[in-house]
């Protein structure tokens, strides 16, 4: 039971980890569009 317990605080920590990456990586594609936009703009 405590080995269980144990494996699902992992995969709640790893699943919360990956999300924050993932939120990383899509705010930086968006600044880069954000930029090649402007430069299309300007």
């Amino acid at each position: 039971e405590g080995n269980g317990r144990w494996l699902r605080v992992g995969k709640r920590e790893t699943e919360g980890r990956w999300q924050r990456v993932g939120k990383g990586r899509l705010q930086r594609v968006e600044k880069r569009a954000a930029e090649v936009r402007g430069k299309w703009a300007g």
